[in-house]
């Protein structure tokens, strides 16, 4: 009877006039794809609405093939942060799709209404090996499972119905659960087998009657969803274009190791470097100590270059720095994918550096692109193809090799690299090497007097 009461509470139409209801709709099935832009949407948008004191109720519209489950968790922990002590309705819409962490999402909400359409279940957690979604062990199943039968527990929902929608070894019969499902078998509910099993709480077919059920006289719908700013920062997070800045930022770093002086390549990697970090913080603000690790990982591989000669802990302690600062920026909870982008970035930034070092001597745009002749008698390295008779020829260092600096022969001031040792300003020096954009010094043994 306590059961039936309720149930008629939730569906029941509200009493209350005007105020503000807030609808926070699917705008496409591509973008309700669980991920952390799609909770700072639903944080967002759940935090204005139980702010707004003429709030009258919210409905979530869902429509997800599934996604992280670690966003699906904690979007959870948001609607029953919002929901758990405020008697106002908050509904899930399930218009069309609830599969997979969509599943957990729509049973996290206290009202659930379908469209006749609907489905909702399949909720086992996977994960991409070789090419293929595999579902993951018991030790992550375990946990998740008893996420579905606490939600199952708290809003009156058949506990081992919603579990088997997460564990395949779970078997239901049709005289103790009101449906048969064979082990081995993940559980996905229609819309008319969900109201009958009580899984949800009513059918709605269009989104004008589900309106007029939750929405009193006189009251204000608010629409909410992503803006264009969201969808561009979307787009900035995919796994393609977050390959993308982090090969360019690389290349462009190793640019600035290679060659003497500040050229372009330097300046478009930071660039690419500060789009990622910054995006992947503004997706997901817990992420900043992965831009201060990266900085600190960076300065331990100049000190490592520039500073004391071979390559040590210093150096190596830089390159773990700088590997676990951009796998923590990627997202750790999604692990493997993190890791492939992060392995893909550094395989294409390698060949793509390999490829534009090759090419650079030959072309004379990428010469000019790398460094510009920047003060009247300084030469870059992109003149030394005018200079022909530089190789074995001396001159004096002017700032001291570690091991770049600057060189002057004949008057003409040059970046230089030593060929090993750190040279000192004023010392004299030979070039020993000619190749391209690279201009190799030693230092030349003075004759002693007698």
């Amino acid at each position: 009877m306590k059961t039936l009461l309720s149930l008629i509470l939730l569906t029941a139409p509200l009493a209350a006039s005007g105020g503000n209801v807030y609808f926070i709709r699917s705008a496409s099935f591509s973008e309700t794809l669980v991920s952390p832009s799609y909770t700072k949407l639903l944080e967002r948008s759940f935090r204005k609405a139980y702010a707004d004191p003429l709030m009258k109720a919210v409905i979530l519209e869902i429509d997800t093939p599934g996604g992280r489950i670690d966003a699906a968790l904690t979007i959870k922990d948001i609607i029953l942060k919002y929901s758990g002590n405020d008697k106002r309705p908050l509904i899930a819409y399930v218009n069309t799709h609830a599969i997979s962490a969509g599943a957990l999402i729509a049973l996290a909400c206290p009202i659930l209404v379908m469209d006749p359409a609907g489905t909702i279940g399949d909720a086992a957690p996977v994960m991409q090996k070789k090419g293929k979604l595999v579902r993951m062990g018991e030790k992550v199943v375990s946990p998740i499972r008893a996420v579905f039968k606490g939600l199952g527990e708290k809003y009156n929902r058949p506990p081992e119905v919603l579990m088997a929608m997460v564990d395949s070894d779970i078997v239901l019969t049709r005289k103790k659960h009101g449906i048969a499902k064979k082990k081995g078998k993940l559980l996905t509910l229609t819309a008319k087998t969900s109201l009958r099993l009580k899984v949800c709480n009513a059918i709605i077919p269009t989104k004008k009657l589900l309106l007029k059920r939750y929405t009193p006289e006189g009251a204000t719908v608010i629409y909410m969803g992503y803006t264009d700013s969201d969808r561009i920062l979307i787009f900035l997070t995919t796994p393609i274009l977050s390959w993308l800045l982090l090969t360019l930022g690389i290349v462009g770093l190793i640019f600035e190791v290679k060659t003497p002086g500040w050229g372009v390549g330097g300046t478009i990697g930071i660039l690419c470097i500060a789009v990622f970090f910054s995006t992947q913080l503004m997706l997901n603000p817990g992420t900043w100590v992965a831009p201060v690790l990266f900085l600190m990982g960076v300065a331990l591989l100049l000190i490592e270059a520039f500073v004391i000669p071979g390559f040590g802990l210093v150096g190596i302690g830089g390159a773990i720095l700088v590997i676990g600062s951009l796998l923590l920026a990627l997202g750790v909870d999604n692990l493997r994918t993190s890791a492939a982008i992060l392995a893909a970035s550094m395989v294409s930034a390698a060949m793509l550096s390999a490829l534009l070092f090759k090419l650079i001597p030959k072309t004379r745009t990428f010469r000019k692109i790398v460094l510009s002749d920047s003060s009247e008698g300084f030469k870059s390295p992109t003149d030394h193809d005018k200079s022909p008779g530089l190789l074995g020829k001396s001159g004096k260092v002017l700032t001291t090799l570690r091991p770049s600096g600057t060189i002057e022969i004949d008057g003409v001031k040059y970046d230089a690299v030593s060929d090993s040792t750190f040279i000192d300003a004023g010392r004299k020096i030979e070039v020993v090497t000619v190749k391209g954009m690279r201009v190799v010094v030693t230092r030349k043994q003075e004759k002693s007097k007698t």
